[in-house]
């Protein structure tokens, strides 16, 4: 008992920690941006339309999400959606809001941000559009924070969106990515079949996707984008620095919302 009571000793938490005073700002701007949702959801704004008509809807069809309109993700993230949808909408959006900015606090200080980082980002009209939408971008950070070995499947959530981390990743954990997440689509593939078809044939169908596209080669074309993507690429290889290869990877990819 008192060796219980001594891990817990241990365990205290000093308020006036920077990430500490970051991490509950974050809780906090999660509360009040989804307040504002509420209120524009009351009056009438589509919101959270991803939450409840694609996601909460596709848990349904564990075994069958193409079924469902719309859904085109890589079919683990039916499990990690499911515990979200035993919530009534509001609440489940609340918890996902909350999860989704402490993840990005703790990134920001991952890679050598502080708590003016947290408010900066946390504040601004990006932070509401993350809350207004609550895409499943946020279980994409969990793979910025975990162990880079098994981050491979969380990655592969939105590739889009940051498979360019993996250029500031020493090469030697390449191997490890690979077998994790080699072992997770084989997985994948015995419980969904061969579901990367499915994808294929329902991304060119999504018109609207490129009304929204604010990807460099969409609008500058890759003749322009990719150059600047390898050079960013180099120097984030060079320097060992995923942000850069985050950002460099935004110059490759054909679509980012």
């Amino acid at each position: 008992m008192q060796v219980a009571l001594d891990k817990l000793r241990s365990l205290h938490i000093d308020r006036h920690d920077p990430r500490v005073q970051a991490l509950i700002f974050s809780q906090i701007m999660a509360v009040i941006w989804w307040i504002v949702a509420q209120i524009m959801r009351d009056q009438g704004a589509i919101v959270w339309y991803d939450q409840q008509h694609i996601f909460r809807r596709s848990v349904g069809f564990l075994l069958d999400p193409y079924s469902v309109g719309g859904f085109v993700h890589t079919p683990w993230i039916i499990p990690l959606l499911a515990p979200f949808s035993l919530f009534p909408l509001a609440l489940s959006v609340l918890i996902q809001s909350g999860l989704y900015f402490a993840l990005i606090t703790a990134i920001i200080f991952k890679f050598k941000g502080d708590r003016w980082a947290v408010i900066l980002t946390l504040t601004s009209f990006i932070a509401l559009n993350a809350v207004l939408e609550l895409n499943v971008d946020w279980f994409v950070l969990i793979g910025l924070v975990i162990p880079v070995a098994w981050s491979g499947p969380f990655l592969l959530l939105k590739p889009q969106l940051a498979l360019g981390y993996y250029l500031g990743v020493p090469p030697r954990e390449w191997l490890k990515i690979g077998m994790v997440t080699a072992v997770v689509v084989a997985i994948s593939i015995l419980i969904w079949g061969f579901w990367f078809f499915e994808i294929a044939q329902r991304v060119p169908t999504l018109s609207i996707a490129q009304t929204f596209n604010i990807a460099p080669s969409k609008h500058f074309t890759p003749l322009i984008s990719w150059p600047i993507g390898a050079l960013i690429a180099w120097q984030a290889f060079r320097r060992q620095d995923p942000p850069l290869g985050v950002i460099a990877w935004f110059f490759f990819t054909p679509y980012i919302a």
